[in-house]
C-alpha cells in the first residue's frame, strides 16, 4: 500500500524506519513538559519564551509595563483580575452572552437605550458616568474616549496614588490627543 501511495524513493524510507518490538499505542506528547504531559502552565512559559525571543504570542499588549505594575500592587487578586476581564473585553456583559448564543436581552437594564457591553457599562451609560463622576475619584469622562485609554489612565492613576487618602480628581481628557 505504501509504494502505490509515495513515490519508490520515499516508499523505501517509509518502509526502512524501525518499528518498535514492543508495538506501543501511539499516544500524543507535549514538548514543554519534561514527561510530555499538557499543562497550562507550560503552555504560558512557552508563550512567555516566545515573547521573549520576539516572536509573536497569543496577545500583545501595549501597556506590559503597566499591566506588571498593576499585578505587583496590594490589591485583592479579584480586583486586579477583574480590571484585566475588563480590559480584555471578556466580562459576561449582556452584549458578550448574546454573542455566546444566551437568550438575554441585550439591552443595558440601567438606561434600556444601548446594548451593554463593557464600554457602555463602564463609560457610555449616563448612569455609570454619574457613578464616577459621584466617586471620590471625580472622574469625568469625554465622550470619544476608549475605554482602553480610560481603563489605563485609572490604573496608573491607581498605580501612582494608592496610599493616597484624598484624591485630587481624574481627568481623563487631559491624555487626549487633539
Amino acid at each position: 500500500m505504501i509504494f502505490s501511495i509515495f513515490k519508490p524513493f520515499e516508499a523505501r524510507l517509509i518502509v526502512n524506519i524501525p518499528l518498535s518490538c514492543r508495538l506501543p499505542e501511539d499516544t500524543l506528547i507535549w514538548a514543554g513538559e519534561k514527561h510530555g504531559n499538557y499543562s497550562v502552565r507550560s503552555a504560558n512559559h512557552m508563550l512567555g519564551e516566545d515573547k521573549r525571543n520576539g516572536l509573536p504570542g497569543a496577545s500583545h499588549d501595549a501597556h506590559e509595563k503597566l499591566w506588571k505594575e498593576i499585578w505587583c500592587v496590594n490589591l485583592p487578586n479579584r480586583v486586579k483580575n477583574f480590571i484585566w476581564r475588563l480590559s480584555q473585553n471578556i466580562l459576561p456583559t449582556r452584549g458578550n452572552l448574546c454573542k455566546k448564543g444566551i437568550k438575554i436581552e441585550p439591552l443595558c437594564p440601567m438606561c434600556n437605550s444601548e446594548t451593554e457591553t463593557a464600554h457602555h457599562l463602564f463609560m457610555g451609560c449616563n448612569f455609570a458616568k454619574l457613578v464616577w463622576f459621584s466617586s471620590s475619584l471625580r472622574i469625568h469622562v469625554p465622550l470619544q474616549s476608549s475605554l482602553s485609554l480610560v481603563l489605563t489612565v485609572i490604573l496608573h492613576y491607581f498605580v501612582e496614588n494608592l496610599v493616597l487618602q484624598e484624591p485630587s480628581g481624574v481627568q481623563i481628557d487631559k491624555y487626549i490627543s487633539p
